[in-house]
């Protein structure tokens, strides 16, 4: 793991959180940004202010959503092949260079209290921890995440327990639980379910993910296949996810493509 810390965290607490994730040996870039990501927000904001200097009128909700920065990815992992596509700073997307996998947080992550980002930051390498050694559920999210709530996928249910099991081994249950409990507490409502189900989560790892995830796959391929008909788009990660199910499995995710 290289890091890139624009913010004032110690790079041994970053590796420290790595080591509990069992990646601090992988081959990845972690970056620790000092400033918060705006690029949907402020393309929004200078929609709104164009419209509003022509004296225009519109009906745009997504706008004014886009414009409070809630839409803005804050956190994310993401691989070199897709990352042009990411709505991401300049900054950012230009500094993966020749590294394959890259983890964000910015400054929303960053500025905040210590337990939020290492827990931020531990279900981001539970992400790398996948790309490195279960592929298939790493690749899963993306079509599965169109057929079924991307909160309740099996790539997010891991990271999400693994987040939760380093928060444990680093502060204790007790720290974590009362943690929690202010979170819920303090949170917008629509955080209050996603939230409640962290707080609610066994943090011990399921042993039967991978065969969850290739039997959600075998399930809803037919509508996955229908979304890809339907907006005639390569969903990123398909041909690795199928070169992953080799052996394990025959599901079909469009037309062509059968393993």
């Amino acid at each position: 793991m290289d890091i890139f810390n624009r913010t004032a965290i110690d790079e041994k607490r970053m590796r420290d959180i790595a080591q509990h994730s069992g990646v601090d040996g992988e081959p990845f870039l972690l970056f620790l940004d000092d400033k918060v990501n705006s690029v949907l927000a402020d393309f929004a904001r200078s929609k709104l202010e164009e419209y509003r200097l022509e004296n225009c009128q519109y009906n745009c909700p997504a706008w004014e959503q886009e414009a409070t920065g809630e839409s803005d990815i804050h956190a994310c992992t993401v691989s070199r092949r897709i990352i042009a596509s990411q709505k991401l700073p300049a900054h950012v997307i230009d500094i993966i260079g020749a590294y394959e996998l890259l983890v964000y947080l910015d400054a929303t992550v960053t500025g905040g209290p210590d337990m939020t980002f290492v827990l931020t930051l531990a279900h981001e390498l539970r992400h790398v921890w996948q790309y490195f050694n279960a592929p298939v559920v790493f690749y899963s999210q993306t079509p599965l995440s169109w057929v079924i709530a991307p909160q309740l996928t099996p790539c997010e249910l891991d990271s999400e327990k693994a987040a939760k099991r380093v928060l444990g081994q680093m502060y204790g249950d007790a720290a974590v639980s009362a943690y929690l409990d202010v979170e819920l507490a303090a949170c917008k409502q629509e955080h209050f379910e996603t939230t409640q189900r962290l707080a609610a989560l066994d943090p011990a790892a399921d042993p039967h993910t991978e065969a969850n995830t290739i039997a959600l796959l075998e399930e809803h391929a037919e509508e996955i296949r229908k979304v890809r008909r339907g907006n005639n788009f390569d969903m990123p990660g398909i041909s690795e996810l199928m070169y992953a199910l080799r052996g394990r499995s025959t599901v079909r995710l469009d037309r062509e493509t059968t393993i």
